[in-house]
């Protein structure tokens, strides 16, 4: 049974979100989950009624485009900071996947701050896909994390795989591998032993797992910063979509570690799916197929 119950798609018309769009109706109609599309109205200024109305009349323009596939959309109109406001739209309606186009000004925030999934929809693919029908996913995943962070693991497979059930699709997985600044000078067969421990740390992750199941030939294994060899590993394998974890770091700590997500956000030239370890959001009460 799908997870994937109602869904919010930021259908922004100062940006192209028709990949968005077009990947949240898919989802919609494949999972029969709510769904609902939001404007963000610029934050700074007062918005005056009659910007308000016609930002309404483009909603409802989009929100017709979805009824002609059978789906028909509630309507928002988000106020303020962007971020905020969509983290408020999440936790007020209880939508438990967020859909947009990419706004590389807000998307690392957003990821971090967001109680659900954010899947970023980028035109195009490696297959030539339609939006929302990856033929291709491919989910990345830290087998030498904390075992504290095996929620988070287990959220990215488990989405992934949810995923690649619902929409026919093939599921990969890649995990990454960094030798310490010392091993080099071990010589090749210390480095062939750190690479086959990976190598086990991953197949033991899956392993766990019972519900997700992933042939041999579909493990791949990627030496080097995830944020450069993961992108680099979708790109051979011609995924079409990549799902990754938010580890959500604060503080000094984020400034320490960064936040592997964020960088893939910046670096994959394809679209990518966020999840957290408590990626699963309570259902919310449904909205109104109005604007507010």
């Amino acid at each position: 049974m799908s997870e994937i119950h109602s869904i919010l798609c930021l259908s922004d018309s100062r940006r192209r979100s028709g990949a968005a769009l077009d990947t949240a109706v898919r989802l919609a109609r494949r999972t029969a989950a709510r769904l609902t599309l939001a404007d963000l109205m610029e934050d700074g200024r007062q918005v005056v009624e009659p910007i308000r109305a016609e930002r309404r009349r483009q909603l409802e323009r989009r929100a017709e485009r979805c009824r002609r596939q059978e789906v028909d959309p509630g309507l928002l109109l988000l106020d303020g900071d962007p971020v905020r406001s969509v983290a408020e739209a999440v936790t007020r309606h209880g939508f438990d996947l967020v859909v947009k186009s990419p706004d590389a000004a807000t998307d690392p925030a957003l990821v971090r701050r967001c109680p659900a999934p954010v899947w970023v929809a980028r035109e195009g693919g490696a297959n030539d896909h339609a939006p929302g029908a990856p033929r291709r996913i491919l989910a990345a995943v830290e087998p030498f994390a904390w075992e504290s962070d095996f929620d988070l693991n287990r959220a990215v497979l488990e989405r992934a795989a949810e995923l690649a059930d619902l929409l026919d699709a093939e599921l990969h997985v890649v995990s990454t591998w960094t030798p310490g600044p010392l091993a080099s000078l071990a010589g090749s067969g210390r480095l062939a032993a750190l690479e086959a421990e990976a190598r086990r740390a991953q197949e033991e992750l899956v392993e766990r797992l019972p519900s997700v199941s992933v042939p041999p030939d579909r493990l791949h294994l990627a030496g080097g910063a995830a944020a450069e060899a993961v992108p680099a590993v979708a790109r051979r394998e011609r995924a079409d979509l990549l799902v990754a974890g938010s580890a959500a770091r604060e503080g000094i700590v984020r400034l320490l570690v960064g936040n592997t997500a964020e960088r893939l956000l910046r670096r994959a030239d394809r679209s990518v799916l966020i999840v957290r370890g408590d990626d699963v959001t309570p259902a919310g009460a449904a909205v109104e197929s109005s604007a507010a």
